[in-house]
């Protein structure tokens, strides 16, 4: 799956979508974004684009949900640190790791 508005050296956004369209109710997941050998980064049209359309898809349903990025990219730590990259996913708990094992724990609750 492609989407017009999507970056052309970004591999991983059609896979993603593709992924998410598999899964039975998407809404009851939490969600861990592992960029580490991602070498540059997404551009903020994408990002906006992944947020309405995540939204959209689950439709208020994912209240409470955990999602996190693995990077360790200073331009990614920055927007995590921003109240409107925050408000893009409004129902979901977000966390920046720059291990995938912290990651995991605290995707799992285990933190």
């Amino acid at each position: 799956m492609t989407h017009p508005n999507r970056a052309q050296n970004d591999p991983g956004y059609p896979f993603l979508w593709e992924f998410i369209s598999t899964l039975d109710e998407p809404w009851r997941y939490n969600a861990i974004f592992n960029m580490l050998d991602w070498p540059g980064v997404t551009p903020f049209n994408i990002v906006l684009d992944f947020a309405e359309r995540f939204n959209e898809l689950m439709g208020g349903r994912d209240v409470g949900k955990r999602s996190c990025t693995v990077d360790n990219n200073p331009v990614t730590q920055s927007r995590y640190a921003t109240e409107s990259f925050q408000n893009l996913f409004p129902n979901r708990q977000l966390k920046l790791f720059d291990n995938l094992d912290d990651a995991f724990l605290w995707a799992t609750h285990q933190t």
